[in-house]
This record gives C-alpha cells, sequence and structure tokens, in this order.
C-alpha cells in the first residue's frame, strides 16, 4: 500500500529547512520511517475457485447435453404448459380449446415428434458417450457426467407422459403415443460403471 508514501513524500517536500536538521524533525529520517510502503498479505484458496469453476463447467455441460438430447421435447412441453396455463386463467375448456386441437399439439403432430425424437436420441447420446470417452479416461467420470443427462431425459420423457394421460384420452391415441414413449425411455439407460 503506497497512501503511507505519498504523505511521506508531500510531506518531505514542504520542509525544505527541516532536510539538514540534526534532529528528529530531519525530513529525510521521516521520509524514510515514514514513507515505505506497507506491505499487507492476504491468501487466495485456489482450490475453492478451481472447484467452484468445474461446477460451473459441469453444470454447463449438463444443461447443454440435456438440451442437445431432448431439446424438441422441452420445446414442446413448454408451450403445452403456457398453453394450459393460458387456458387455466381464462376459465375455457370447451372442445375447441383443448391441448390437442392445437396446431403443434395433434396426436399426429405428437407422433411425429416422438418418432424424430427416436430417431436422434440414441444417436445424440450414443455421441455424448463417445465424446466423453475420447476426452475423459475414467468411466466413473463419465457416468459422473451423463447420469444428470440420463435424469434429465427421463424427467422430460416422464413429464410429456404426464401430460398425454391427462390430455389424450382416446384409446387408440393414447396406445400409439404410450407404445413410443416406453420406446424412447428403453434408449434411456444408466451407463455402466
Amino acid at each position: 500500500d503506497f497512501g503511507t508514501t505519498r504523505g511521506a513524500l508531500v510531506q518531505f517536500l514542504s520542509s525544505g529547512r527541516a532536510m539538514f536538521s540534526l534532529t528528529r524533525a530531519n525530513a529525510f529520517l521521516q521520509l524514510v520511517r515514514e514513507g515505505l510502503p506497507r506491505v499487507y498479505a492476504s491468501t487466495l484458496d485456489s482450490k475453492k475457485g478451481l472447484e467452484r469453476d468445474l461446477k460451473r463447467a459441469c453444470e454447463t455441460f449438463i444443461l447443454h447435453a440435456t438440451g442437445m438430447a431432448v431439446e424438441p421435447l422441452l420445446s414442446f412441453l413448454g408451450k403445452a404448459a403456457a398453453f394450459t396455463e393460458r387456458q387455466d386463467a381464462h376459465g375455457s375448456a370447451g372442445p375447441a380449446h383443448q391441448l390437442l386441437d392445437q396446431e403443434f399439439a395433434t396426436p399426429a403432430a405428437v407422433l411425429e415428434l416422438l418418432n424424430r425424437l427416436g430417431e436422434t436420441l440414441p444417436r445424440t447420446l450414443g455421441h455424448m458417450r463417445e465424446n466423453l470417452a475420447l476426452y475423459l479416461a475414467n468411466d466413473a467420470t463419465q457416468s459422473i457426467l451423463l447420469k444428470p443427462v440420463l435424469s434429465n431425459t427421463r424427467e422430460a420423457l416422464t413429464r410429456m407422459e404426464a401430460l398425454l394421460r391427462s390430455h389424450y384420452t382416446s384409446a387408440e391415441e393414447n396406445d400409439a403415443l404410450a407404445a413410443k414413449l416406453i420406446e424412447l425411455s428403453s434408449v434411456v439407460v444408466e451407463p455402466g460403471p
């Protein structure tokens, strides 16, 4: 801290006659005695900082990987939730105001979404596993990163199943969509240690 040095220099320059005096008021002696900068020691726990950064990077990876795996499904669930919340707020529950009558949520559109997810999900999860194996040699570390992604994917599939049960009541619609969900759920299995 150079705060005291500046003050001592100002005092040294302002005391013209006292520079050469042989007393305690000698400007040179005061500059040496009071003008030295003070050193303050502080410690930084680099391990905590590294752990915080690593945790943040892992969380970002998990969110990004989950998004890559089931983004169309998450988008659909978001739209469906917004529609049902809007319907609940307005109190419209007539046949023309049902979720499955909406263009994005017709049984055919939902089946197409689930079919597309059935094609991309195994490929995406496989690619994720390959990349983790490429960069992380330890199987346990790979598992630690992949388990939350699989858990989030299962959660999205469970939310979709609940939505289907509550809004798609026709037996044939429900059977076809439920069969596709079961097929998707079988893709999302825990990795080996």
